[in-house]
């Protein structure tokens, strides 16, 4: 008998703690976060800790509420910062 819980997904890992961040930055509570969007705040917990990923739909309301791309949600930050012509690095 092994472990039977699934391994988190490694966009979970990145977007887990930028919704934490976010969140406090604009010091938000998780529960009013969460009912301001209409999902349950334990949802919001799976988020924030990387246990689930949210829909494209709700991540796009995510950054929206939390005023950030969901570049930054998801650790892309340094590349659009260090992308002078906007291309892809091949």
């Amino acid at each position: 008998m092994g472990n039977s819980r699934r391994p988190e997904p490694p966009t979970a890992r990145i977007l887990g703690p930028a919704l934490y961040i976010a969140r406090r930055r604009l010091n938000l509570k998780q529960i009013d976060l969460a009912l301001s969007l209409g999902m349950d705040p334990s949802t919001l917990c799976l988020y924030e800790h990387g246990k689930r990923c949210p829909s494209v739909p709700m991540l796009i309301k995510l950054a929206d509420a939390l005023c950030v791309s969901i570049d930054e949600l998801l650790g892309r930050q340094e590349f659009c910062a260090n992308s002078k012509t906007g291309s892809r690095p091949t």
